[in-house]
């Protein structure tokens, strides 16, 4: 089987974080068996084409000169917001992902399309599917193209994408029931995998939290410190991580050093996700998240499934989770509230959940997300 994967995101060189779950799937779906070519937007430090492992990508310029080309150095939707120069070169992407993608399929003649993101990647895929019906087309809807294209413009754009694709996978429950009520010829529930841990989690700090989010206003990181600083107040031995870089990371600084916290937190900017898994989740006695979205939050699923607790708003994978281990934070989000949540989990540390470890490795490993993929593109095919 030949597949072809569409997507407005994909790590820049061996190493890099961005979208680095989208790689882990490419890999997974060619140790299946498939051949697997990634098509993705140029990026300065990418080559125009190279294989990664068992994958092959390749990256159409749609800019010129090419160290001006910034839509996919972060979600599209940032981007936007960021630099007035994005808005101009969406146009550029569109046309030019385009002629890319029928440049390919012409000479690849790949089995199925698999575009990731509504927008720009479905969107531009079924345009191409209206001229060559032949080709199935499944789209995988993650969240950042739902919760960022709210307005009537993004929802036509998505929505012109959800309608025409043979098949439309949200990544959880809560995505589909947020995304509204559109027609669409097939909807699958289908999250990406996660990483599952090989080894019991060993005796962890209690008194480490970690934050791992993208430093945007719409992950509350703010919040996260002042509850935080209300917490440190009554525990004098806990310590928060932040784990992640974005526009918003110097005024989070600046905060915390308002809130005297300079030496209880901790900004590490991006870090690798194997670093992720092997040195701060290991050290970790909570995760702590306040995000007004997520689509479907692979940080839950491996905090869950290395034995932290989480407290967090209801979004994403959570709303299909139910756990002694899971801190709903409900109504107003206050420092009091949320401070109270932070020393209840703290005290209670991990409870014994075996129905949940077993659910988590069951439902949500990569050989489950990888199985439900194969099947759909099995189906799709015949």
């Amino acid at each position: 089987m030949r597949v072809l994967l569409f997507t407005s995101s994909f790590p820049h060189y061996d190493g890099d974080t961005s979208s680095v779950f989208l790689r882990t799937f490419a890999e997974k779906i060619a140790e299946r068996g498939a051949a697997v070519t990634v098509l993705t937007p140029g990026v300065p430090q990418g080559a125009p084409r190279e294989r990664m492992g068992n994958i092959e990508i390749i990256r159409f310029p749609y800019f010129w000169p090419r160290f001006l080309q910034i839509l996919t150095s972060g979600p599209l939707s940032t981007q936007v917001k960021r630099n007035p120069l994005a808005v101009i070169q969406i146009p550029f992407l569109l046309i030019s992902g385009y002629v890319a993608l029928r440049k390919l399929i012409q000479s690849e003649r790949p089995d199925i399309l698999h575009a990731h993101w509504l927008f720009p990647s479905g969107f531009i895929a079924v345009i191409y599917k209206i001229f060559n019906p032949a080709i199935p087309i499944l789209v995988t809807a993650h969240g950042s193209d739902v919760y960022a294209l709210r307005s009537k413009a993004g929802r036509w754009l998505t929505g012109f994408a959800a309608r025409r694709a043979d098949c439309v996978a949200f990544v959880s429950k809560q995505l589909e029931d947020d995304y509204g009520n559109i027609r669409m010829r097939k909807i699958v529930i289908a999250s990406m995998g996660c990483t599952m841990p090989q080894s019991k989690p060993v005796n962890r700090s209690g008194s480490t939290i970690i934050c791992i989010a993208r430093l945007v206003k719409e992950k509350r990181v703010d919040a996260i410190l002042r509850a935080f600083a209300v917490a440190a107040q009554s525990q004098k031995d806990l310590l928060l991580t932040i784990i992640g870089d974005g526009p918003e990371r110097i005024p989070l600084q600046q905060l915390c050093a308002k809130l005297k916290l300079i030496n209880r937190v901790t900004f590490t900017g991006s870090v690798s996700h194997d670093r992720m898994l092997t040195e701060y989740y290991a050290n970790a006695g909570l995760l702590l998240s306040l995000s007004r979205y997520e689509g479907f939050g692979l940080i839950f699923i491996e905090a869950l499934s290395r034995q932290i607790p989480i407290i967090s708003t209801r979004v994403g994978v959570l709303a299909e989770l139910t756990s002694k281990n899971i801190y709903m934070v409900s109504g107003p989000i206050t420092p009091d509230r949320v401070s109270a949540q932070i020393l209840s989990a703290i005290t209670n540390g991990w409870i014994a959940d075996e129905p949940l470890i077993y659910s988590l490795q069951k439902n949500y490993s990569w050989e489950a997300a990888v199985d439900r993929y194969m099947h759909e593109y099995e189906e799709l095919r015949s």
